[in-house]
């Protein structure tokens, strides 16, 4: 049932920034309380937090959206050290690099999906000079990281360089880095956003060429974690779906990723405007087929499918592959969504073409896929649309309170 009311919703909190920041508090050493604003209460950020508990001298209170970390005493290096990263990605890659500077050996171990993704760790710990047991979780790494001149081909993640480069700066040695094959640039783009917030110095001679000065310390008293638009890319669907839509308290950086949404709504024709700097108005809207490149977006996916289902022509999704190793095969998953939809679509030379179809209804695995999820939920808000998913708790990862959002939005399920 549709409730045509205008609703308001509360923009949701990145959980990309708030594992930012995160970190950033876990590597400061001179102020005993640290506060970060806006924190997400997404499944990654209690597996963060439950990371927190294994260096002893930290302890911390979640006061709403308020996250205070106190340090109690100096941290010693360990022998040994046992991170349970859930079922994030991004902890489980940047620990690789960042761990070492906790312990001389490190175990890094999660649950679920997690277990049977290919998260390339041997490939990259190699090229830093260190030492795994395995190629999937858990996996033990071993060795030394120093500071040096490196080389690193992060064609599969950019997730490994965030972590590298949140560590070179504590390092004793000047560290020189060259980047080949960047993918998910928006992402590496964010963490250096976050070092300049701790005042950590880096000087960059082109885009892909570092010199990270060694000996330094993150400064730090307080953050505010950005909101999420890769999330909030949803409740934007949802408005060009229905009208009405209204999200309030945007906390907004240049540097957010997936931020490339608000250039695509002008191309599709979206009919959106901001009635503050805060507050972003989405009426229902009349959509155009459109091309989107997934190298740096491939999160965007899902929601441009959906969107893509609804459009008065074509839309075409370039490089696809970026979509194989996220939380599911989520190329896989998405094919089979739309063959379960009964949608026409084209997987030709890794281009995914969607032709508008019209959606009656269909069954949705989701993999424990929590954008895959939202794909079907918003589709589900469609008038007359019939569609069923396996699992709804996979949204949790990223962002728990969608199903209440979508409810506030007039949407009942």
């Amino acid at each position: 049932m549709i409730n045509n009311e205008k609703k308001i919703v509360k923009a949701p909190a990145s959980k990309s920034s708030s594992l930012r920041a995160i970190i950033c508090c876990l590597l400061q050493i001179e102020n005993k309380e640290l506060l970060i604003k806006n924190i997400s209460h997404c499944q990654d950020v209690k597996s963060a937090l439950n990371i927190l508990k294994e260096f002893k001298h930290l302890s911390y209170n979640l006061l709403g959206d308020d996250l205070i970390i106190v340090k109690k005493e100096d941290y010693t290096k360990r022998e040994k050290l046992y991170l349970n990263v859930g079922e994030s990605g991004f902890l489980a890659r940047s620990f690789v690099s960042l761990a070492r500077l906790f312990a001389n050996e490190v175990l890094i171990d999660g649950h679920a999906s997690i277990r049977d993704r290919k998260l390339a760790i041997t490939d990259f710990s190699k090229q830093i000079g260190l030492v795994t047991d395995n190629d999937l979780l858990p996996i033990t790494i071993k060795g030394e990281l120093q500071g040096g001149e490196y080389i690193i081909n992060e064609k599969v993640s950019s997730q490994f360089l965030s972590g590298l480069f949140f560590t070179l700066p504590i390092l004793s040695e000047d560290s020189i880095i060259k980047i080949k094959n960047l993918v998910s640039r928006p992402y590496f783009d964010l963490t250096l956003d976050y070092l300049k917030r701790c005042h950590i110095d880096y000087l960059v001679e082109d885009n892909n060429f570092y010199r990270i000065p060694g000996r330094q310390q993150y400064q730090v008293k307080e953050l505010i974690v950005e909101s999420d638009w890769s999330s909030m890319s949803y409740l934007i669907a949802l408005g060009l779906f229905r009208g009405n839509v209204r999200i309030v308290n945007i906390i907004d950086s240049p540097y957010s990723p997936d931020r490339v949404f608000l250039n695509l709504l002008d191309e599709i024709g979206g009919n959106y405007h901001f009635s503050d700097s805060s507050s972003l108005n989405i009426e229902k809207s009349i959509i155009r087929g459109f091309s989107f490149d997934l190298t740096s977006s491939p999160d965007l996916a899902p929601v441009l499918v959906s969107l893509a289902l609804t459009a008065t022509s074509p839309s075409k999704l370039f490089n696809c592959y970026r979509l194989r190793n996220k939380e599911s095969d989520r190329l896989k998953a998405l094919i089979d969504m739309l063959t379960s939809l009964q949608a026409k679509y084209l997987y030709q030379d890794d281009c995914l073409t969607i032709f508008p179809s019209k959606i009656s209804g269909g069954f949705i695995k989701t993999y424990n896929d929590h954008r895959i999820a939202m794909a079907g939920l918003i589709l589900s808000a469609l008038d007359k649309c019939k569609i069923t998913l396996d699992n709804y708790d996979c949204i949790n990862k990223s962002y728990p309170d969608f199903i209440k959002d979508m409810e506030k939005l007039g949407v009942r399920l």
